[in-house]
């Protein structure tokens, strides 16, 4: 869908936002770091998220922290990935941590032990989802308040209680590679290569083993969502145009590369 900026500031009231990435894609090409804390809640499929130098997988259950100041992006996602994204400002928690008397106290700036995405039991996914479809309908700013308030105390306490799960600390090369793509997938993986400093073998090994994707998948999921921004931003922008554009060498690579994605012709994903 239609690129957008980096994440809104939400300091005025109520203080802070929250939204389903199947309604609201965005696609950062660079890592960002922002003033607001960050909690990603994992609804369906799989997606891999770098969070200052590591790689996480979320899934559905997913909780995931990103705390102000902390570079982080989505690196890669399944077709039909979905998840909770809150914004929160330190506004919510002006009157102290949401956590209780008997867990670490949360805060938009700190970040107290190592805070890696665990996986929510089903219950658990199910209360947070249920409040955060409440939020997002609610228009009354306290109430949005009190409820993105209510939010993060049950998301944290079920953070604390779930099991760690295991991170990858990724490769500076993997990374630059990762950033050249998404800022431009018509670059070669052997441009790419070269301007990360290893051979395209190494990085595509390398690329593979941090990420979970291949370095050429990874490469065409970018082109794919390079065609999508472009048709979303833009009404007289035929398919064609926009597949070369964003470096497919023929309509028929593009096709097939977006029927393997969305199980569907592109003329018809778009039509709907």
């Amino acid at each position: 869908m239609v690129e957008k900026p980096s994440h809104p500031l939400v300091a005025r009231a109520p203080g802070g936002v929250c939204w389903r990435r199947s309604g609201r894609r965005r696609y950062e090409r660079v890592p960002e770091a922002h003033a607001e804390l960050v909690v990603l809640h994992g609804l369906d499929g799989r997606a891999r998220y770098l969070v200052d130098g590591r790689v996480f997988e979320l899934r559905a259950g997913s909780l995931l922290w990103a705390f102000a100041g902390q570079a982080h992006v989505l690196l890669s996602e399944d077709p039909d990935f979905d998840m909770w994204v809150f914004l929160i400002s330190e506004r919510i928690l002006a009157q102290g941590s949401p956590s209780g008397s008997d867990l670490p106290p949360l805060r938009i700036t700190e970040v107290t032990g190592d805070i890696a995405p665990r996986i929510i039991d089903h219950d658990a996914t199910e209360e947070l989802h249920g409040v955060a479809v409440a939020i997002e309908a609610h228009e009354d700013p306290e109430a949005r308040a009190a409820g993105l308030r209510w939010w993060l105390i049950r998301a944290w306490r079920h953070w604390h209680a779930a099991p760690d799960v295991a991170s990858t600390a990724i490769h500076p090369s993997v990374a630059r590679a990762a950033r050249m793509i998404r800022s431009d997938p018509t670059q070669t993986v052997a441009e790419v290569a070269a301007a990360a400093g290893l051979s395209a073998g190494r990085l595509a090994r390398l690329f593979k083993a941090q990420t979970g994707q291949g370095i050429v998948a990874y490469r065409t999921e970018q082109k794919l969502r390079r065609v999508e921004a472009e048709m979303r931003a833009r009404s007289d922008t035929n398919l064609l145009g926009a597949a070369f554009n964003a470096g497919f060498g023929s309509y028929s690579q593009f096709y097939r590369a977006f029927e393997a994605q969305h199980g569907c012709a592109p003329s018809d994903y778009f039509r709907r």
